[in-house]
């Protein structure tokens, strides 16, 4: 059977591939994002689409549109439960949790710059601040976010 959809186990299963490398549609047998994602759902019997864009789309569970600057997505992220998906234009990464009034997610990605303006190149799945920014657009990762669906709260039926 499959595991029971808890916040612990979401991120019992999101910690177990910290450090793996990163392999941009599925290259060298590894993951991106979005089978990260994918993957760690999959233990709880929910059956989620390989592209970030369609999983954002698709999940049927009541969600949060984040609109704003990044101090009103804050005040929306703060609501969220960690172990539920957070997606931005063209990635998916989940939701950790507020430590310090700083948001954390894990993810499988490639990078940010730091708050010394240094690009960081990571290509794995890390744990970071929401602060920091992505290499390619410069804006936080905050900014960019789109959506957050509350798989948590339950999945709703189509």
């Amino acid at each position: 059977g499959f595991m029971k959809l808890t916040t612990k186990n979401v991120l019992k299963q999101a910690f177990k591939m910290l450090g793996e490398r990163y392999g941009w549609g599925g290259s060298y047998n590894r993951r991106d994002c979005s089978r990260f994602i994918q993957d760690i759902y999959k233990c709880f019997g929910l059956e989620l689409p390989r592209d970030s864009g369609i999983q954002e789309k698709l999940i049927p569970s009541p969600r949060i549109e984040f609109t704003g600057s990044a101090e009103d997505r804050e005040m929306q992220l703060a609501s969220l439960r960690p172990g539920n998906p957070l997606y931005m234009p063209g990635h998916t990464m989940i939701y950790l949790g507020r430590c310090d009034g700083r948001f954390y997610v894990i993810h499988d990605g490639s990078g940010y710059t730091d708050r010394h303006d240094r690009q960081v190149s990571v290509h794995g799945v890390f744990v970071m601040e929401l602060s920091l920014r992505t290499i390619k657009s410069q804006k936080s990762y905050i900014e960019l976010l789109t959506s957050a669906p509350e798989i948590d709260k339950g999945l709703l039926k189509r």
